[in-house]
């Protein structure tokens, strides 16, 4: 069998992951998610107007 390919590594495997002194030179958001920026909008406006809360 010459097209056999190697089933990837499991989600969580280091193997894929990028050396630490790359993933250093990367400039990367602390949240990157919708749900985050939701929850953001959320509390900045919850602080702009508290007697809403």
């Amino acid at each position: 069998m010459v097209d056999w390919t190697p089933p990837p590594p499991p989600p969580g495997d280091t193997r894929e992951q990028l050396p630490d002194d790359i993933l250093a030179l990367i400039d990367v958001a602390p949240c990157l998610s919708t749900a985050c920026d939701t929850a953001r909008a959320l509390t900045d406006a919850a602080v702009a107007h508290p007697d809403r809360t």
